[in-house]
């Protein structure tokens, strides 16, 4: 059984595909202890236990 070889790499020549940046979008600081409130506040009115402790986010510029 015979193989055949290739002289050279036939993709010598294809430039890696690249993916395009990805910007990432996070919650704000507000907005993320808005949703815990509304969570908790659902949850009370619903008669439903929250299990977690109450939540506070901020951001530390220091």
């Amino acid at each position: 059984m015979t193989h055949e070889v290739l002289s050279r790499n036939p993709m010598d020549h294809v430039s890696r595909l690249r993916r395009p940046v990805l910007t990432r979008s996070a919650l704000a600081p507000e907005e993320a202890n808005a949703i815990h409130a509304a969570i908790a506040y659902a949850a009370e009115t619903m008669s439903v236990a929250v299990v977690a402790a109450p939540l506070t986010i901020s951001m530390d510029t220091g």
